[in-house]
């Protein structure tokens, strides 16, 4: 009898320790794809934006001034504003200079939610940014 019962306890182990592991392997599966899905071409998005369009505002340069200033007086990305004037060297600009100030990137799509699932402090704000903004939008608009 005590045999069939360590029999019975040591397939019950075997059965938890293959239930964790296809859990871990799913957790694994479900991070890989928001790294693959969402986070990467955000990343991509922001660290390499789209080409700039010339907003038709153009800045001279005063004394003191230096671009990263003026990216962020006219929220737009430094990158953005360095692209579209074709400067070769950011750290060096001259008052009187003339700057084209680019427009504003259009905003990421779910930027907020992308942000939210960041870390795992904010995990539960993205879960509730997630159900607002897609279960209950869509309940509430039938």
């Amino acid at each position: 009898m005590k045999r069939a019962t360590a029999s019975l306890t040591f397939r019950r182990r075997i059965r938890v320790l293959f239930v964790l592991i296809l859990l871990s392997f799913l957790v694994l599966v479900l991070r890989l794809t928001y790294i693959i899905f969402w986070w990467y071409p955000y990343y991509e998005y922001k660290r390499n934006p789209p080409p700039p369009a010339d907003s038709g505002i153009v800045y001279t340069v005063k004394n003191g001034d230096y671009l990263f200033a003026i990216s962020k007086r006219f929220q737009v990305p430094l990158k953005s504003v360095i692209r579209l004037n074709d400067i070769k060297n950011p750290d060096l600009i001259h008052p009187g200079d003339k700057i084209r100030i680019p427009e504003p990137l259009p905003a990421y799509p779910n930027e907020e939610i992308i942000v939210a699932l960041e870390s795992p402090a904010n995990f539960w704000k993205g879960v509730k940014t997630v159900w607002e903004k897609h279960v209950v939008a869509s309940q509430s608009s039938e």
